[in-house]
């Protein structure tokens, strides 16, 4: 089960690059905001996806038996996976409502 440590780590990377630069994106067509979509829509796919991937691993029941470094990750990654899905929300609703 160590080929799943990589993917976890680049799906949380990837889902926090466009968690921070999704409302870059929003500028790249000043008439729609299909760019800003676009860049949420990743945010969100990339943290789900470090999410599937962390549960799945832990009810493989291989964490146990892998190294000391794999509970630290999980949870570190878990909890970057969550909060940023919390805060690509909280900007996409405060951006939207005019704030």
């Amino acid at each position: 089960m160590k080929k799943l440590r990589m993917p976890i780590i680049l799906s949380v990377i990837i889902g926090c690059f466009f968690g921070y630069y999704f409302q870059i994106m929003a500028y790249w067509s000043p008439k729609t905001l299909l760019w800003l979509w676009v860049g949420v829509a990743l945010s969100y796919l990339f943290s789900l996806l470090a999410l599937i991937l962390i549960i799945a691993r832990i009810f493989s029941g291989h964490v146990k038996h892998e190294t000391i470094t794999d509970g630290p990750i999980l949870l570190i990654g878990a909890i970057v996976a969550i909060m940023n899905i919390l805060s690509t929300t909280f900007l996409l609703i405060a951006g939207l409502s005019g704030m």
